[in-house]
């Protein structure tokens, strides 16, 4: 009689455990497919290689093709990483700051380099872990401390 009562009362809590632990068993269950689909989806986002989404990159580009459009130097040095690397006939010149890259603007900003960021449709650049470019790669961005900024240019 006594094993009876055990394998009674063993059972019992067996029952009761399951019942209550159940409920959460299937809240960690369906939290785990949650992010699942969430990477899924965000692999889905061609951006995501870059560390950023296709929609901060939208926005900050169409802040960056409105600078380049009105030749708004100071707006388009505060979308610029430093140092910025600009490149030319196989030299590199290191821009430090935005006071050096608004002094030597039109030396940067080339009519070929404004044309490539003009032309670009977002949804077209080309992007890969280093980032996202323009045309034939004259301006490359990416995100650095959480902001997205060009940090090379190729004249």
């Amino acid at each position: 009689m006594k094993k009876t009562r055990m394998t009674a009362a063993v059972l019992a809590l067996a029952l009761s455990t399951s019942v209550i632990t159940a409920p959460a068993l299937a809240a960690t269950t369906q939290s785990q497919n949650t992010k699942t689909t969430q990477t899924v989806q965000s692999t889905k986002d061609k951006f995501y290689v870059a560390g950023f989404t296709q929609k901060e990159f939208n926005t900050y580009f169409t802040k960056l093709q409105k600078a380049v459009a009105k030749n708004d130097k100071k707006a388009v040095s505060n979308l610029v990483y430093y140092p910025l690397n600009v490149n030319s006939n196989g030299k590199t010149k290191v821009i430090k700051n935005q006071k050096q890259f608004i002094k030597e603007y039109k030396a940067i900003m080339t009519k070929k380099v404004k044309n490539s960021v003009l032309k670009q449709k977002s949804d077209k650049v080309f992007v890969n872990y280093k980032g996202a470019m323009t045309g034939n790669g004259e301006v490359w961005m990416s995100k650095f401390n959480k902001k997205l900024g060009i940090y090379g240019i190729n004249k």
